[in-house]
């Protein structure tokens, strides 16, 4: 099936690539990952080049293929990748767009509670319809937290949403994190709250906790 959507999200995940988009046919939120499993199903940057060699950015409009949906317990939107298929960017399109085509703040919550993780077990108590892990929102009162300890560097956001204040969320927007890499450690507030594409991510064994994600950032 040829699947045409806006990027929201092309963050890392164990040195691949984790990506989602705003689908173009119904303006749902999507994620596409790959069958392998020994890469978490991460996307290698070679299978989503453009043919001039050029990798995809948040809000490229893309044309892939994709054998069929995946649903898992805790991820209900995710599409597998057709492999040898060339991504096809035609043509940029803008936030403006992108919100247009699926507004934001559709949640009461982020992902349930305001905690910084879920329990394996919530998942057992919702229904399939209320399983999400792909959301767009705009927080409210954001600040970035740069953290520094020896070798490890996170950046996390700290955010209200709905009147409600969230644990931190870490960030795994390439792009932000580049652009963010000489600041301090600290707080940081920001002059204005992005839009955020968070994201919940796959089980901690260690804890048996799923973490949520800031995987796309929009200033």
């Amino acid at each position: 099936m040829t699947k045409q959507l806006i990027l929201t999200a092309t963050s890392k995940k164990y040195g691949r690539y984790c990506v989602a988009g705003v689908d173009m046919e119904n303006s749902s939120l999507i994620r596409l990952i790959t069958t392998d499993s020994d890469a978490h199903y991460a996307i290698a940057p070679e299978v989503m080049r453009y043919p001039d060699g050029r990798l995809p950015h948040k809000l490229d409009l893309v044309e892939v293929e994709c054998t069929d949906r995946s649903v898992s317990y805790y991820q209900t939107e995710n599409y597998v990748l057709a492999r040898g298929v060339p991504w096809r960017k035609l043509r940029r399109a803008s936030l403006e767009e992108l919100i247009q085509r699926h507004p934001l703040n559709q949640s009461e919550m982020v992902f349930y509670d305001t905690a910084r993780k879920l329990h394996r077990d919530l998942f057992l108590e919702l229904a399939p319809c209320e399983v999400k892990s792909l959301l767009l929102i705009r927080p409210e009162h954001t600040v970035l937290l740069i953290q520094q300890s020896f070798d490890r560097r996170q950046a996390l956001f700290e955010f209200a949403y709905r009147g409600n204040c969230y644990d931190p969320f870490p960030i795994t927007d390439l792009e932000y994190l580049e652009s963010v890499s000489a600041l301090e450690a600290g707080r940081h507030p920001l002059p204005s709250d992005p839009v955020l594409l968070v994201s919940v991510g796959e089980c901690f064994e260690q804890d048996k906790c799923h973490y949520k994600l800031a995987a796309g950032v929009f200033l």
